[in-house]
Order: C-alpha cells, then structure tokens, then sequence
C-alpha cells in the first residue's frame, strides 16, 4: 500500500487541465502562428512565443477573461484520481495566478471536482496586479501540506528542498525529471499518479 497523505497540494494550470493547448489556440487566434505543445520547450512562454515577459503576464488574464477555458475538460483519469485522493486526503489547489484571475478557476474546480478542494490559494506570482507574493513551498509549510503535484521544475525543488514529497507533473518540453530529489518522483499523466497513489493498482493502460 502505497503512502497516504494528510494533506495534499495541486497546482491549476497544466496539472488538472491541459492550460497551454487552450492557450496556444487562443495565441494563434491572435497573432496567426501555428505552434503546439511539442514547440514548448520552457515554462517560461515568452521564451518561446516571443515577446517580454510583463507582456505575457497582461495576456493571460485576458485569455483567462475570454471565455477560452470555458469548455475545457480535465486531463484523463484527473477527475478519479483526485476523487480518490479526496477520500483520505484534504486536498488544496494552489496556483501562481493573481486575484484578478480567481474567478476562472473557482468555476471549474466547482464543475468538474465538485467539493473536493477545500481551498484555492493564488501565490499572486503571474498576472497583471500582482501585489505581495508568496511561494507555493510557504503555502505548503503554512498549512501542513505534506504532498504538491506541480509541472514546475523549480516549484517542485523548493518544495522538495522544505521536506515536502512531491510529485512533477506532466510529459511536457519543460518537465526534466533529471536529478531529482529522493522525496520527488515523476509521473507523465494522471494514470501514472493514480498508480503511484492508489492502495490497489489499475490495470496497464495507456493515456
């Protein structure tokens, strides 16, 4: 039987929901280009779609107050596994988004993981008003969080660095599982975290 969690933190961009499609689409609405997922080498996407980083941070709101994400659905098994998790674990979202962003993802953490979240919390890292800051590692030491699902390389180390077990999402461009801690492990989707997770393992399946 695999560790079970007291309580456990997710990101909202790119771990529950596949963000950077909705937001490649909406870029090439804008500017015409044609990139894809496979393009997207770093976490960073000014340094790959161009531009400066401040101006990246004023489109995001924007894509989020466009209505682009409305129709987005969750990765496959996200929904069962963080149902799973909700069972034994108090789960929390924690996001790098700002408070002017809040809204989007309330909404679909409402509709696709009805009650399961108990907080959201936006580190008020990315986004056009952002006031005092704060890592996910703090908010995860704040409030006794003792596992963070995360895309972010960096995030993943800090939190790591603090004593909390992580898990680094996702099989994208800038997810590099090379020399990670003992206390972080990588899984490629949300059926390999199911796995990792689960008392009882799902038959091989693939995502």
């Amino acid at each position: 039987m695999q560790k079970q969690y007291k309580k456990v933190g997710c990101d909202f961009d790119h771990v529950p929901f596949p963000f950077i499609e909705e937001y490649l689409k909406y870029h090439k609405d804008l500017f015409g280009d044609g990139l894809t997922i496979k393009d997207i080498h770093s976490y960073h996407l000014w340094e790959v779609l161009g531009g400066t980083p401040e101006y990246h941070q004023g489109l995001i709101p924007d894509f989020y107050h466009s209505g682009a994400l409305a129709n987005i659905a969750p990765h496959p098994y996200a929904q069962k596994t963080i149902s799973m998790m909700s069972k034994w674990s108090t789960l929390f979202n924690i996001t790098s988004r700002s408070e002017e962003m809040k809204g989007q993802p309330i909404m679909l953490l409402e509709k696709h993981f009805p009650q399961q979240f108990e907080a959201l919390f936006l580190t008020n890292t990315y986004g056009r008003k952002i006031s005092r800051n704060i890592s996910k590692a703090d908010v995860c030491l704040d409030f006794g969080i003792d596992l963070m699902i995360d895309d972010h390389v960096q995030t993943v180390l800090e939190c790591a660095q603090v004593g909390i077990d992580c898990i680094l999402f996702g099989d994208y461009g800038w997810t590099n599982p090379r020399n990670l801690p003992p206390n972080v492990v990588h899984k490629k989707n949300w059926f390999e975290v199911y796995n990792h997770l689960a008392p009882v393992r799902l038959p091989s399946h693939r995502v």
